[in-house]
């Protein structure tokens, strides 16, 4: 069994509490309007990680306290990020997870999704809706929800509605890679300053 990905970041104190790993996972059954990451949505594309891939690149940081898994749609691979999650917790890392699907409908379609379900810490949930746009904490539109699953992260509780227009700029070798949640001009802005550099606003 094997994990299809769109990317990663071994580093990012945007997407979750604290410094994370952030696995993109390649393909999603939804088609939300004004998606930031319509390249993970096709299914059969992307790149091939064994279990042993997966672990050695998100684990790779000494510095992280856990790992953030987004898309593309988490829970279509439910049951290989399981695994993979298991391992990871045994580390004593945390699990932060975005879904497409609410935490009801995650519930009512039993395992595996509600395997992984059990292994997260924090759950983000619900289709972005692009008419209910808001910067707020971890999440691009006022319809989506945040749920803490373990006490882990229970002092973030009273923050989750703070408007946070919150981002970071990554520069790789000669890649740029814009992450979180960026002014609208912002790509702009960053691909006429930097024309000399292969641009990723990718994630």
């Amino acid at each position: 069994m094997t994990i299809r990905v769109g990317t990663y970041l071994p580093e990012s104190f945007t997407n979750g509490p604290g410094l994370r790993s952030v696995l993109w996972v390649q393909g999603c059954p939804k088609r939300c309007k004004g998606c930031w990451n319509p390249q993970f949505l096709v299914e059969n594309t992307g790149v091939e990680w064994t279990f042993d891939e997966a672990f050695e690149r998100l684990t790779e940081s000494n510095s992280i306290e856990g790992i953030t898994l987004l898309g593309g749609e988490p829970f279509i691979q439910a049951e290989s990020l399981t695994e993979l999650c298991m391992r990871v917790k045994s580390l004593g890392l945390t699990i932060m997870a975005y879904s497409g699907w609410t935490y009801e409908e995650l519930l009512s379609m039993g395992s595996p999704k509600t395997d992984l379900l059990k292994l997260c810490d924090i759950l983000i949930d619900g289709e972005y809706v692009q008419s209910m746009s808001e910067p707020l904490l971890w999440r691009g539109s006022k319809n989506q929800k945040v749920y803490f699953l373990s006490k882990r992260y229970i002092e973030w509780e009273n923050r989750v509605n703070e408007i946070v227009q919150d981002f970071e700029v990554i520069i790789q070798g000669e890649k740029i890679i814009l992450t979180g949640d960026p002014p609208n001009n912002i790509s702009k802005y960053l691909m006429e300053l930097v024309k000399w550099r292969q641009y990723d606003k990718t994630v």
